[in-house]
């Protein structure tokens, strides 16, 4: 019986995804900087779910959002999905005869509306755009199995990505579950993946060693030029009624990191960013040059006095959807984390955008233990930030290039020919491949060819 109804629920996934899952689709212009890819080469068919507790959402209908492009190396008679399973036991995930309704709410094979230079909305096939994804669904809405038209309430949701018969990459940078207008849980890769996080409640063909093989997570780059002496340092919310790490104090969903070194461009309502608010107790509100400000206050202990020529935030100034802009940010210091000093103000970027505010070139050096950054925003609640740093200037040591004679130093004629340089070619692809033997053999070439390298991963 339970193989019987298995394979009804694969026809029906088949045909939920030929016909419109009553989802908006909205065309993204820039990719994000961060996601996670998964990519099924016909052999091995990665796939990995999140549980969402029943804790999380309330009775009623819940708005689903994943940030997805999938590949153009889609193939197959079946498509790659993100899915949400409702189940009515937590200890019986993938059971479905606890399965009690699903949604396929992004599927590779669902042409998508895309409007044209005339202004008209066009359906267009996914493969290789990003998007995002949204639908509603009522999880307490009984469609499936024994569970049909009964008042049973669901113990908790799945989100699953992965693929139906198909082959091909999928990519997803960002998922959430919105109720009420307020996001009740979401998930994003701006740190990487953890496979052993707790909200992982499966995974298939994800291992530590077929990463960046079968699976990976592509990572923001930061520009920073000197060291980052705050990384890894605790970082403590202060000044509101409400202070700690900001782990554990942000509003709703938005906790992160402000010293774990990620700082995601992408403008995403997520836990990539933190976010000050006044309902949240996490900041104090002044009238400031006649206008009421919020302003949130972080304070990263380096561990004892350090140099440092530069201090920057990274920071979302939305100005809408109940984000706010910055007015000033501002640059305390002190050795005992009571008494502080008032040492500059950071340089603010465009309303709207995200960016690195930092301190002017005519910041003076300054030596301390405790750093505190003010955050002072206008125009919404919410006040986004999501990393911190202390910049030291990067000393270079040429006392050994200082102490070689000029005139035994290689000639020109000796260096090593053009011709022998490693081909572009056999770099490491950035994207994961479909590949086949030869594939796989040139990876191995490259990612011995760069042995120097090692890549750095951060986890939340």
């Amino acid at each position: 019986m339970k193989k019987l109804l298995a394979l009804i629920l694969a026809v029906a996934f088949v045909l939920t995804a030929a016909v419109s899952v009553s989802a908006d689709f909205v065309e993204h212009d820039d990719a994000p900087t961060s996601y996670l890819w998964l990519n099924a080469d016909g052999s091995t068919a990665p796939s990995i779910a999140f549980k969402v507790p029943a804790s999380a959402f309330k009775n009623g209908t819940i708005t689903l959002a994943a940030k997805v492009m999938f590949g153009e190396d889609i193939e197959g008679s079946g498509h790659a999905y993100v899915k949400c399973y409702a189940y009515s036991n937590e200890e019986q995930y993938n059971n479905f005869d606890y399965l009690m309704t699903f949604t396929d709410f992004a599927a590779s094979n669902v042409d998508i509306e895309v409007e044209n230079d005339e202004g008209e909305k066009v359906p267009t096939s996914p493969l290789g755009i990003w998007h995002d994804y949204t639908a509603e669904f009522d999880p307490f809405n009984i469609t499936y199995g024994d569970y049909k038209d009964t008042a049973t309430a669901p113990a908790m949701l799945t989100i699953g990505i992965g693929f139906y018969n198909a082959t091909g990459t999928i990519n997803v940078a960002s998922i959430s579950v919105r109720q009420n207008n307020e996001v009740v849980w979401s998930l994003d890769f701006s740190g990487g993946l953890d496979l052993n996080n707790e909200s992982i409640i499966a995974k298939n063909n994800m291992t530590a060693d077929n990463e960046y093989t079968v699976w990976g997570v592509e990572l923001p780059q930061d520009d920073l030029e000197g060291t980052n002496i705050a990384q890894g340092c605790t970082c403590t919310i202060v000044g509101g009624e409400k202070e700690g790490d900001p782990l554990e104090v942000g509003g709703g969903v938005y906790k992160t990191s402000l010293t774990d070194g990620v700082a995601s461009p992408d403008k995403d309502y997520s836990s990539i960013w933190f976010g000050f608010n006044p309902n949240y107790k996490t900041v104090t509100q002044e009238t400031i040059e006649g206008v009421a400000t919020n302003i949130g206050r972080a304070v990263i202990d380096l561990g004892e006095a350090k140099e440092f020529s530069k201090v920057r935030a990274h920071v979302w100034a939305a100005n809408e959807s109940g984000i706010g802009v910055f007015t000033a940010i501002i640059v305390h210091v002190s050795n005992d984390n009571e008494n502080w000093t008032n040492v500059g103000e950071m340089l603010l970027g465009v309303e709207g955008e995200v960016y690195w505010a930092e301190t002017s070139d005519s910041f003076e050096s300054q030596t301390a233990r405790y750093v505190m950054v003010e955050f002072q925003y206008i125009g919404g609640v919410w006040g986004f930030v999501n990393e911190i740093q202390v910049v030291q200037d990067t000393v270079v040591d040429v006392s050994e290039e200082e102490s070689t004679p000029a005139e035994e130093s290689k000639p020109a004629e000796e260096s090593k020919p053009a011709e022998e340089s490693k081909p572009a070619e056999e770099s490491k692809p950035v994207t994961p491949t479909t590949g086949d033997a030869g594939i796989i053999a040139l990876a191995v070439v490259s990612v011995l060819a760069l042995g120097g390298a090692v890549i750095v991963k951060k986890s939340k």
